[in-house]
């Protein structure tokens, strides 16, 4: 011990020295626990396929209390909530024009999925946007019975997309009043030759083998 310290442990009575020891000692058993509780846990068991079943059936069962609370809240306007089909616990989007996801929350999805957005492509250059359709590959049939309201567009086959028809050339026009100046050197008819037997053509035994003829 310090100078210091001796002449504090001289003013103590027994009981106070005890008493300091024991504080002191107490004090380092708190240390050393703290400094176990600070370790790093071991890393959790995976979870067993029961206990997995068992989670799945509480989230079953909790997504049906929140589309019953939703219901619930909504009233009659629940009608326009959709399932939401990206959600993993329970969630809705409004069916209604000009309440459905922003282009920039599209955008967030497809970077999570990994996907390119639109703005990334070239137009291609070999196609176009079907009119007959509006680009959407699907026309309205008028029909009242349950998804048969619309069918297959006839003219893009459901692709909302066409190939592109080059315009043919024009044909230039042809001027039938072509005077002598402007025609081509006209190449008089060429003879035939004569045989290999210098017969000439037109002569009766012709391209004949001369044994065949007597000549």
């Amino acid at each position: 011990m310090s100078g210091t310290e001796e002449e504090i442990a001289e003013e103590m009575s027994p009981d106070e020295i005890e008493q300091a020891a024991e504080e002191d000692e107490n004090g380092a058993q708190d240390r050393d626990g703290a400094q176990e509780d600070a370790q790093p846990e071991a890393a959790a068991a995976p979870r067993s396929q029961e206990e997995i079943e068992a989670l799945n059936r509480k989230l079953e069962a909790e997504a049906v209390r929140h589309s019953k609370r939703v219901a619930e809240i909504m009233g009659d306007d629940f009608q326009l909530l959709i399932p939401s089909p990206v959600d993993w616990t329970p969630g809705f989007l409004f069916n209604v024009p000009g309440m459905l996801p922003e282009p920039e929350q599209v955008a967030a999805l497809d970077a999570i999925l990994g996907r390119a957005g639109l703005e990334d492509f070239v137009p291609a250059e070999d196609v176009e946007p079907c009119e007959k359709c509006n680009a959407l590959g699907r026309t309205l049939t008028g029909s009242r019975v349950e998804g048969q309201q619309t069918k297959p567009c006839a003219k893009c086959s459901g692709s909302g997309f066409q190939t592109k028809i080059a315009p043919l050339a024009p044909v230039p026009p042809i001027d039938y009043n072509v005077n002598a100046s402007s025609a081509g050197v006209i190449v008089p008819n060429q003879p035939i030759a004569a045989d290999r037997y210098g017969r000439p053509y037109g002569h009766p035994h012709y391209g004949l083998e001369p044994a065949n003829v007597g000549v």
